[in-house]
């Protein structure tokens, strides 16, 4: 009966998803999405859960499970992503191997809105409902207005 018990919460907690109470304390998990936006017009978007109150923008990349390669970038005090979602500069050596194009950073609280983060990904925390878009281009072209709902769509 209690394994049978334990399942069953287990499954809920699972069905629930992001946001969902977790714990004895009832503090709810708190997401963030990652927007990826290829050089092509494709669009990744990734809802990621986390603990706690804040996530770094490179840990929001490791946990939502998109492959990226990066590396320590001095001039930013950051961590560059160089390849992400498979397109980019695959040798950390070489992160800004496409002259002209590279993977900018962005950042939205959710209503659609774009401001262009002039740190790296490590640099960047998000707090529940943010969301970081990631560009392949010329670093200035701002992303297309995403909001948090297209996050939480089936797909």
């Amino acid at each position: 009966m209690a394994r049978t018990v334990l399942v069953l919460t287990v499954l809920a907690t699972l069905a629930c998803g992001p946001g969902a109470r977790q714990g004895q304390e009832g503090n709810a998990a708190a997401a963030a999405g990652l927007a990826v936006f290829h050089g092509d017009g494709s669009q990744k978007l990734v809802l990621t859960s986390f603990s706690g109150d804040e996530i770094s923008g490179v840990a929001l990349i490791e946990q939502s499970g998109v492959p990226f390669v990066s590396t320590y970038n001095a001039s930013l005090n950051s961590v560059a992503v160089c390849r992400l979602d498979n397109e980019g500069c695959g040798d950390p050596e070489r992160c800004f191997c496409d002259s002209g194009r590279y993977w900018s950073v962005w950042r939205a609280d959710g209503s659609g809105v774009w401001s262009k983060s002039e740190t790296g990904v490590s640099a960047i925390v998000l707090k529940d409902g943010d969301i970081m878009g990631m560009v392949w281009g010329d670093g200035e072209t701002a992303p297309p207005p995403v909001s948090w709902e297209q996050f939480k769509a089936p797909r």
